[in-house]
């Protein structure tokens, strides 16, 4: 994506110290945010958040003609700033503790941080000129910004963009899925065997007209702790609400031909392996990992020299996932959300035109999960990470 005009209007992509799922909803985020106001679209990580291309290629994304930013423009945007993680105080600019190099403009830079959820960020995608954005420095060369919420399905309500975008053809139930593949090809070498076979079963199942039911657990953050356990119990209600998904949304199987496959994926693979035991042939999973939180050093530090290789399988789940037709997904994870959302609208046993697919489980809760049931897409949208 390049910009137009005298001088080049730029969007750095400043990477966040995040999950998978929050990343890579935030770049969407800022992509759309570039697409609108003209800007080139480029992106910039640090230490020790793992690099895009260990996982992905880039068709649509530069990272490499961007010049090392400075350490002064960089502080401020970063989730641990001052030494304290998700630091809520003032981010002045420049950092005045940092020197500047002494050929570097600042007033050619200017920064936007809108990590975690706030009502300005649904103010300013859902009703602001991005335009006139950031407030009086709407026209610097260099926007850095910083985001891990998804604000892409907001914009289609924002009057100064929604014409824009459906003009496009782009629309708000499948502009993420459609950024996502726009920006990141997942490399060929992040897919091991257990990810070829589970590609092939989920493909040949689509085939055949086989419900493909995507389900993810998550135990929560705490099972990074090598001490941690899990209950062996927990993939109960999910495969539960699968099961009725399978016997509201499909007529009955033909003798001798499989009419449910289930893709499970989570954060403990004990409830991984624990599940395929109990529930047999028609649940397929990942057992050879790595399963770790791609924001290693606070969650599990003794697995970051590994942290690409976690990133690689992460990001092949989450491919996988959006494969499967139905989702059942942890109520209090952005991961699952995010892999049901990049799913095609066109998918077996569910209308073409909306996301009637989607089905949010708190841990231990049993729910109904008839068709009428299914979550109703703007409240997903707006759910944790959102989209």
């Amino acid at each position: 994506m390049s910009s137009e005009g005298p001088r080049r209007r730029t969007l750095v992509s400043v990477g966040v110290e995040a999950g998978l799922a929050d990343r890579l909803s935030g770049v969407v985020t800022e992509f759309l945010f570039a697409l609108l106001t003209r800007r080139a679209f480029l992106h910039t990580s640090y230490y020790p958040i793992p690099n895009w291309d260990t996982a992905y290629t880039f068709p649509h994304i530069n990272t490499a003609s961007l010049p090392p930013l400075a350490e002064s423009l960089l502080e401020p945007l970063k989730f641990t700033y001052k030494g304290e993680r998700n630091y809520m105080g003032e981010r002045p600019w420049p950092d005045p503790t940092l020197s500047l190099p002494a050929n570097l403009d600042p007033t050619l830079y200017h920064p936007l941080y809108l990590i975690n959820n706030s009502p300005r960020n649904d103010i300013l995608f859902g009703t602001t000129d991005l335009n006139t954005q950031p407030d009086k420095h709407s026209n610097v060369s260099t926007l850095l910004m910083a985001s891990n919420r998804g604000r892409s399905y907001l914009l289609f309500d924002n009057p100064h963009h929604n014409r824009t975008l459906l003009s496009m053809g782009l629309r708000r139930e499948s502009a993420l899925g459609c950024v996502m593949h726009y920006l990141f090809t997942p490399k060929p070498e992040a897919c091991g065997e257990s990810c070829r076979v589970i590609h092939s079963a989920l493909i040949e199942a689509g085939k055949q007209g086989v419900l493909r039911v995507g389900i993810h657990v998550r135990v929560g953050d705490h099972i990074w702790n090598p001490l941690a356990l899990a209950s062996v119990r927990l993939a109960d209600p999910f495969i539960s609400c699968a099961d009725e998904i399978v016997a509201t949304r499909t007529p009955p199987a033909i003798e001798g031909q499989p009419k449910r496959l289930y893709y499970l994926i989570s954060d403990s693979m004990l409830v991984r392996s624990k599940a395929k035991d109990t529930y047999g042939d028609h649940v397929i999973t990942d057992l050879d990992g790595p399963v770790m939180h791609t924001d290693c050093a606070p969650h599990n530090p003794d697995k970051c020299h590994q942290v690409s290789k976690g990133l690689a399988h992460a990001t092949m789940e989450l491919y996988l996932f959006s494969l499967c037709d139905v989702h059942v997904v942890s109520m209090h994870s952005g991961f699952g959300l995010l892999g049901a959302w990049m799913s095609s609208l066109s998918r077996v046993g569910r209308p073409r035109t909306n996301r009637t697919h989607i089905y949010r489980v708190e841990t231990g809760m049993p729910r109904s999960c008839r068709v009428e049931d299914a979550d109703p897409p703007k409240i997903i949208a707006h759910h944790r990470t959102g989209f």
